[in-house]
């Protein structure tokens, strides 16, 4: 308990690591010093240190050029004797914070700690026989309302003359030319559209070092956090195996950088769900954070723009709060999407297509079934070429995962266009994997072709449809009907076997 004349001990070790924290990551580092000032800290050198580095970065330089750092902290007049040694044992000796947040904030409430231990010094010399305890309860609540202040939300302006004399930090690209450290990121398209398996290949090239994503470059392989609220964690953990057996991804390959909740059913639901999101981040350090669907996370009215800012003004925290990028799964509104501008795209209050940083936007192709053309808006990067994609199968014949078709024109589905041209082909091999040789009961056929493929109830009738018609059909079918009987098998075709 804090009393007049007790002492608060200011922890000089943490003080020490988070500074090295900083200087370690020219990333986090400037996110961090975002929330710190000078006062935070208590040792006189490391004040000295963190005002050096709050001056580099407020000159628009990396957090993390030492040699600057100690140009700007020569040049004061009462500088304490700290320079490029003292700044490199600093960096290098110093134990590294394993969560610079928890770090930062139990320096911010020290601070506190202190202030208050002043106050009360303070307050407690005014007390005497003849002092008057209204004047004194004013001040303590001056001084409440005060501390109750967050100084991370003051406003901090920038010389523009600044930018001007010296070049930006480059940003820390996820994917090249499209999405940075820090970004948000939606990905939009209709339902039934295989959204959730677009982001799951994404989260495994990312975490691997496969240095692609259909079109993407990746430059390096990056820790992930996927929060899945949708499907249940026995199909979603089915999803990835198979999934990652397409993609030839062995569990060597990602190692501990992909890491999944599975949160349908533990209402991870608005600001306390982020939250929730929050202290699993802390722990695992993620650099892109995967949240599928925006619809289960967000409170409120999809079509209230005021309820939709509440959500993507908590993502701006979480992505500031961890410096990880914000990835979400969007579904579009009614009508036909390749009518619509994609910037227009995503069911519910435009608010969301004026907030993302990047955006990855599916739409089915005009003439090809199971073909999607790729769209992206950009913000902070030229506009990049629309491509094809289609989810297809493996060698095996066993998995299936996007692949990028370039011999296809993105050409999008409208009112307008022709029924697709039908491509069941692609999925015979499939059929093959699941029934071998023996006879299957077709309600079970259909529960695995699903499960595999991903087609819709429709398609999968349609391809059963296909399968079994014609002279040489590559599906036998049987029925047996009778009384209060009604059952059907397939079986693969010896002659196509």
């Amino acid at each position: 308990m804090v009393t007049a004349n007790s002492v608060i001990p200011a922890d000089v070790e943490l003080e020490a690591c988070v500074l090295a924290s900083i200087l370690n990551d020219p990333f986090d580092g400037q996110l961090c010093f975002n929330r710190l000032e000078e006062a935070d800290f208590s040792n006189k050198t490391y004040k000295f240190i963190s005002s050096g580095i709050t001056e580099a970065i407020s000159k628009n330089y990396a957090s993390t050029d030492i040699v600057e750092i100690a140009s700007i902290l020569k040049s004061r007049v009462n500088g304490a004797p700290v320079g490029i040694v003292e700044l490199l044992k600093l960096k290098d000796e110093a134990p590294i914070c394993v969560d610079i947040d928890s770090g930062i904030k139990r320096l911010i409430d020290l601070k506190k700690q202190r202030q208050i231990q002043s106050f009360l010094n303070e307050s407690g010399k005014k007390i005497t026989p003849g002092s008057d305890s209204s004047e004194l309860l004013s001040e303590i609540n001056t001084f409440i309302t005060a501390m109750e202040k967050d100084s991370s939300l003051e406003l901090k302006a920038v010389n523009a003359a600044d930018y001007l004399s010296h070049e930006p930090q480059k940003p820390d690209q996820i994917l090249e030319n499209t999405l940075d450290r820090g970004d948000k990121m939606a990905v939009i398209a209709s339902s039934k559209m295989n959204k959730t398996m677009l982001v799951n290949q994404f989260g495994l090239s990312l975490a691997s070092n496969s240095h692609n994503f259909l079109t993407w470059y990746i430059p390096k392989p990056r820790r992930v956090l996927m929060i899945q609220l949708e499907v249940t964690a026995d199909h979603f953990h089915r999803r990835i195996r198979r999934l990652s057996k397409a993609m030839g991804i062995t569990a060597k390959d990602i190692g501990d950088r992909l890491q999944i909740v599975n949160g349908r059913g533990l209402y991870i639901t608005g600001a306390k769900g982020i939250e929730k999101i929050r202290k699993v981040a802390g722990k695992h350090k993620p650099e892109v954070i995967i949240i599928d669907p925006l619809y289960k996370i967000a409170d409120g009215v999809e079509n209230a723009a005021e309820d939709m800012k509440i959500i993507l003004a908590e993502f701006d925290r979480l992505a500031e709060d961890t410096g990880a990028a914000i990835v979400y799964v969007h579904h579009d509104g009614k009508g036909t999407p390749g009518e619509k501008k994609i910037t227009d795209r995503g069911s519910g209050s435009g608010v969301l297509g004026r907030d993302y940083d990047a955006a990855i936007v599916l739409t089915p192709h005009m003439k090809i079934e199971g073909a999607t053309v790729v769209e992206c808006v950009l913000r902070n990067y030229a506009p990049k070429a629309a491509s094809v994609i289609v989810w297809g199968c493996s060698a095996s014949g066993d998995a299936y995962c996007f692949r990028v078709d370039d011999s296809v024109p993105p050409e999008k589905k409208t009112q307008q266009s022709k029924q697709p041209q039908l491509h069941f082909m692609e999925y015979v091999q499939a059929a093959k994997s699941i029934l071998g040789v023996d006879e299957l009961e077709i309600a079970i056929f259909k529960a695995d072709f699903k499960d595999l493929t991903g087609l819709s109830n429709n398609r999968i009738n349609d391809f059963v449809s296909w399968a079994t018609a014609g002279a040489m059909p590559y599906l036998i079918d049987r029925s047996e009907r009778g009384y209060r009987k009604n059952k059907k098998w397939l079986k693969f075709a010896e002659n196509r076997v």
